[in-house]
């Protein structure tokens, strides 16, 4: 697929993102970045005791994060938005709480850190030595 394809598709996932973010997030809690990544935390503070004793945390958080997955898939089916999005990261931010990051799906998570590394890092860098080199 050619870069402008991938532009296109891209700005489209923007209006999607944009157009539902009021769903996502009253349903699934989803919030955007302005790279467009939609993301949450989902906590387990208020589990029953009962439950991950007789489970383990490690079990209940797993079947729960697959539930949480499989019914935002099942929403983005209904939104016809299933191939745009795909998910990039469920990464455990304490005990109790996991975070978990969907995505454009032409994106890998390292490419977009890549982008990210570029734009905010070596970008503002090379600018502003330009504009160093002009001033002096």
């Amino acid at each position: 697929m050619n870069i402008f394809k991938k532009i296109k598709l891209f700005k489209e996932y923007k209006s999607f993102v944009k157009e539902h973010s009021d769903i996502f997030f009253k349903e699934f809690g989803l919030e955007y970045n302005n790279w467009y990544e939609l993301y949450t935390t989902i906590s387990f503070k208020d589990a029953p005791e009962e439950i991950i004793n007789s489970t383990g945390l490690d079990a209940l958080v797993e079947v729960e994060i697959k539930k949480y997955i499989k019914k935002f898939s099942l929403k983005l089916e209904d939104l016809n938005l299933y191939e745009f999005v795909n998910l990039y990261e469920i990464k455990k931010i304490n005990e109790y709480n996991y975070g978990i990051t969907f995505g454009y799906s032409l994106h890998s998570n390292k490419s977009l850190m890549i982008i990210k590394f570029l734009m905010y890092y070596i970008i503002p860098i090379i600018i502003t030595s330009i504009i160093g080199i002009i001033i002096i």
